[in-house]
């Protein structure tokens, strides 16, 4: 009985430490595991502190996980694979765990890591946009000459694209047209786009990392800037800020003052012929207030660096006037014993605008007589102020009084014409 007792309490002891032992055995080292172990040096972004990033995933993969012959050590191999940018980063490391004195929890031992290996590929290619913008402000080098950025006036990607996934490269042959000076230059250059990763930033971008001219392709020919294509809204503007003087009638006017306006701004057609200094004939009004309108004619000097621009304007010459004395006028003279008619002429000769003057008196001395007049001034910043001198007779008067004329002057207002003389009371209207 003795014997049997013993051999039940050894059994029982058996099966209370084979049961012991069975609860201490717990499962290997988890994905949750392996992330807390890259999350701690930094691998993998710590989403517990709101770090994550913006088109950012991943993925874990156990592929071994090995526990020591006393349950209190495991060896994990894993893989983590990322997606962010244009690329899938795939990284496969070695790591080793310790059990918790409580035997219930897998710690990392932060020395134990080892990267065995990594690779990246793309999972989209560079967009022609993107490709067509690295290209624009590339800078090249063709027959031994740079060629900046802010040079390149154009670029054309070809149809064939070659990616290779593994080595993060896009290939394809662009044409480039570059403008240097009163040159273009047309190329064609194979460019290599490589996509660079930024791992600490989980992001990336493309550069290029090759740009092979082709010598047979380079082409030269003048630079779409230096045809001679002048902007005529910039040089009025240009004329307007240079003051250029114009005097008309008693009154210098400029460009610049705030009353004047430069329209209607026409240049000749010219040649440049490897010319970098030219002058171009050129026609403009100057509107003064909203009376006066004096066309001239003038030399225009330009100099070209990147582009033809303005430098002196001289030579002006009148070439047409226009004012608010254009038309006829009518109306009466000398307490209305004399009726008057002033039809100004629609032309400019060369000087002064002329009138022909006709005027119908009840003196049977004087009768219906006329003459031609010149305005010798005109001030429409000066409630449109006129003079009109004689100029020559077309028909004398009955009496043959060869001074029988008179001169007109005073100012416009309400569209009348009125004597400035308190013995002179002309009184004349425009015609509509």
């Amino acid at each position: 009985m003795k014997i049997r007792k013993n051999l039940f309490l050894l059994l029982m002891l058996f099966l209370l430490m084979t049961l012991l032992s069975g609860c201490s055995l717990i499962k290997e080292p988890t994905k949750k595991d392996v992330k807390n172990a890259l999350v701690s040096l930094g691998y993998l972004p710590d989403e517990s502190k709101e770090d994550k990033r913006e088109g950012y995933s991943y993925e874990i993969s156990i592929i071994e996980a090995k526990t020591s012959s006393g349950k209190n050590k495991a060896d994990v191999k894993a893989t983590l694979v990322e997606k962010f940018g244009y690329v899938k980063y795939s990284q496969t490391f070695t790591m080793s765990f310790n059990l918790k004195n409580n035997k219930e929890t897998w710690v990392f031992d932060d020395k134990s890591l080892v990267l065995q290996s990594e690779k990246a590929e793309l999972t989209k290619k560079i967009t022609p946009k993107e490709a067509s913008k690295l290209v624009r402000n590339h800078i090249f080098t063709v027959e031994g000459k740079t060629i900046y950025a802010d040079e390149i006036r154009s670029v054309k990607a070809g149809e064939e694209w070659t990616t290779d996934n593994e080595k993060l490269t896009s290939a394809v042959r662009y044409e480039v047209h570059a403008e240097q000076g009163m040159y273009s230059t047309d190329f064609v250059a194979d460019m290599v786009f490589t996509y660079v990763i930024d791992h600490s930033n989980y992001t990336g971008q493309w550069t290029i990392t090759q740009d092979t001219v082709d010598e047979s392709s380079i082409g030269h020919q003048y630079a779409t800037l230096y045809n001679v294509n002048i902007d005529t809204s910039a040089l009025a503007f240009y004329i307007k800020t240079q003051s250029v003087p114009l005097y008309f009638m008693g009154v210098t006017y400029t460009s610049g003052d705030d009353d004047v306006k430069i329209r209607n701004v026409t240049v000749d057609q010219v040649e440049p012929e490897e010319k970098v200094e030219l002058e171009i004939p050129t026609r403009f009004d100057f509107l003064v207030g909203d009376a006066l309108s004096i066309s001239v004619s003038a030399m225009v000097k330009f100099h070209f660096t990147k582009k033809w621009e303005p430098y002196y304007v001289y030579n002006l010459e009148i070439t047409d006037v226009q004012g608010n004395w254009t038309g006829t006028w009518t109306g009466n003279m000398n307490d209305g014993r004399e009726s008057v008619n002033i039809d100004f002429e629609s032309f400019y000769n060369g000087g002064e605008p002329m009138a022909v003057v006709e005027v119908d008196s009840l003196d049977p001395d004087k009768g219906r007589y006329s003459w031609r007049a010149k305005l010798v001034e005109y001030k429409p910043l000066k409630d449109n102020y006129m003079r009109l001198d004689f100029y020559e007779w077309i028909k004398l008067p009955a009496n043959k009084d060869e001074y029988g004329y008179c001169n007109f002057s005073g100012s416009v207002k309400d569209n009348v014409w009125s004597s400035e003389f308190e013995w002179q009371d002309f009184r004349l209207k425009k015609a509509n």
